[in-house]
């Protein structure tokens, strides 16, 4: 076992201020189709965003998001996501999933 005092530190999030995720898997799309996508959005960094992760897993691109509220990540969606998928003709549809939850538990390494 490895000495704690070795560890990066870490710090566990107060269960009060919880936060958003979104994590949306689109099958048959690329990190081009993502990369227009971003393009195509007014602001790269919308109110409440707090991080985005995006990649391919095969044939699939996965993009995560971590928001400061459910509104905030709905609002994006809205007023910002669809607009741009209809500019870009990236419509969501069946190959396109996501699943979206309230974080019952985080851990930040390093945000001790």
């Amino acid at each position: 076992m490895s000495d704690s005092a070795d560890a990066p530190s870490a710090a566990f999030v107060d269960p009060e201020r919880m936060t958003y995720i979104t994590c949306t898997q689109v099958a048959g799309g690329s990190l081009d189709g993502y990369h227009a996508l971003l393009a195509a959005l007014p602001t790269t960094e919308p109110d409440g965003l707090l991080a985005r992760y995006a990649g391919a897993a095969g044939d699939t691109v996965v993009i995560t998001a971590v928001w400061a509220s459910k509104a905030h990540s709905d609002r994006f969606t809205t007023e910002i996501l669809r607009p741009a998928l209809q500019a870009v003709a990236l419509p969501p549809g069946p190959s396109s999933r996501t699943v979206e939850y309230e974080t019952a538990e985080q851990f930040v390494a390093g945000a001790a």
